[in-house]
C-alpha cells in the first residue's frame, strides 16, 4: 500500500498482510490506478556500499524500502 510519495517521485510503502522482507528488493510491483491502468515498478533501497557492516548482515526493513516508478518529483 503507498503511504506517501517523497519529493523526488520514490513511494513509501506499507505491507498489507504477512511478507518476508529478504523477498522483496528489486522485485517488480504494479501500481493500480483510479483509471483501472497500472504503472510498474521496482523495489529499491540504500546500495549496500552506503550501509554499516552491521546493517548489511540484516534483511532491510520494508520501512527503508522505496518503489521507483520512474516519477521526478512528488507531483
Amino acid at each position: 500500500m503507498v503511504i506517501q510519495i517523497n519529493s523526488k517521485g520514490l513511494v513509501h510503502i506499507n505491507p498489507l498482510g504477512g511478507i518476508w522482507e529478504q523477498t522483496l528488493l528489486a522485485k517488480r510491483v504494479k501500481l493500480l490506478k483510479d483509471d483501472g491502468t497500472f504503472l510498474i515498478g521496482a523495489i529499491s533501497a540504500i546500495a549496500p556500499h552506503l550501509l554499516s557492516p552491521e546493517a548489511r548482515l540484516k534483511p532491510t526493513p520494508i520501512a527503508n524500502m522505496l518503489v521507483d516508478f520512474g516519477f521526478s518529483s512528488q507531483a
